[in-house]
C-alpha cells in the first residue's frame, strides 16, 4: 500500500521543455501533438483509488486531461479546453474521439479519476472538491490487476502552448 505522489509519475512521451518537482509540472506542448503521440505523464497502481488533480484549461484546440493507458492502441481519456470537452477511447486501435461544446471560463479545472478493479470513472470536480460530474464510466479488462494512469496534453494548433498540473491527491479506497 504505497501512497502515490507526483514524483511517482513518469513521462511516457516527454515534452521538449518541462519542469517537474514534487508540487507541480509545467510544460510547453509542441504544435500538432495529439494523444497518444503527445506528452503522457503516467503512474501505475494495483489498488482501488481516487485521484484528483488540477490542470490548465488551455485555449481552443489544445487539451489537458486525464488518461487511463494500457498501450498506444488501448486507452481512455477525457480532456478540456476553453470551449470543448474531448473524450477519447481506443480499443485495439479502434479509435473514437468525441468533442462536445463545453464552455469553461476558468484557467484551471480539478479532475477526478476513480478506479475499482477494471471499473473506472473520469470527471470534473466542483468547488471545494464536492461531488464529481462524471463524463465517462468504463471497464478496461486489461486494467483489472493494475493500471497506468495519469495526464495527457495535446495541442492541435500551429503554435506551442504552456500547460500546468498541480495539487495532486491520491486516496486509497478501503474495502
Amino acid at each position: 500500500m504505497k501512497r502515490i505522489t507526483l514524483k511517482d509519475f513518469r513521462w511516457l512521451r516527454k515534452p521538449d521543455t518541462f519542469e517537474k518537482n514534487h508540487r507541480q509540472v509545467t510544460l510547453e506542448v509542441d504544435h500538432s501533438m495529439r494523444l497518444p503521440q503527445g506528452p503522457l505523464l503516467l503512474a501505475i497502481s494495483d489498488e482501488p483509488f481516487i485521484m484528483k488533480a488540477s490542470l490548465s484549461v488551455p485555449d481552443p484546440n489544445a487539451f489537458c486531461g486525464v488518461c487511463v493507458y494500457h498501450l498506444d492502441s488501448t486507452y481512455v481519456a477525457a480532456g478540456l479546453s476553453q470551449d470543448m470537452l474531448e473524450l477519447q477511447s481506443s480499443i485495439h486501435n479502434n479509435r473514437v474521439t468525441s468533442k462536445i461544446p463545453f464552455t469553461c471560463e476558468q484557467k484551471e479545472a480539478r479532475w477526478y479519476l476513480q478506479r475499482c478493479g477494471a471499473n473506472m470513472e473520469i470527471g470534473l470536480l466542483g468547488k471545494e472538491d464536492q461531488k464529481a460530474t462524471v463524463f465517462t464510466s468504463f471497464t478496461l479488462a486489461p486494467a483489472e490487476d493494475s493500471i497506468s494512469f495519469g495526464f495527457y496534453f495535446s495541442n492541435e494548433t500551429a503554435e506551442k502552448k504552456n500547460m500546468r498540473l498541480h495539487s495532486l491527491s491520491y486516496t486509497l479506497i478501503l474495502a
